[in-house]
């Protein structure tokens, strides 16, 4: 078997797990040997990581932005009130 990701050839009986001959025989299969399968988990958790990052960024972004809109409309409430109050 020919590894997707490396291109390194092994021997269905010497690769560790076992390829099976459903495997061995399925043009469609897009296999990898188990050092890159280990590689591609790894980068996959790094990316989803990162994206769990992103993602807390932007809501702590978006939180931080109403946090300050609302201060402001507040700020302008009392400026109004205070007005009214002082023209009344």
């Amino acid at each position: 078997m020919e590894c997707h990701a490396c291109q390194n050839l092994y021997h269905q009986n010497c690769h560790n797990p076992t390829i099976t001959d459903e495997e061995a025989s399925d043009p469609r299969l897009v296999w990898n040997c188990s050092s890159c399968n280990v590689n591609i988990q790894n980068a996959v958790r790094s990316f989803n990581k990162l994206g769990s990052i992103k993602s807390q960024l932007i809501n702590i972004f978006f939180s931080d932005k109403i946090y300050r809109s609302k201060k402001w409309i507040a700020k302008k409430y009392s400026e109004i009130r205070r007005i009214r109050n002082g023209s009344s």
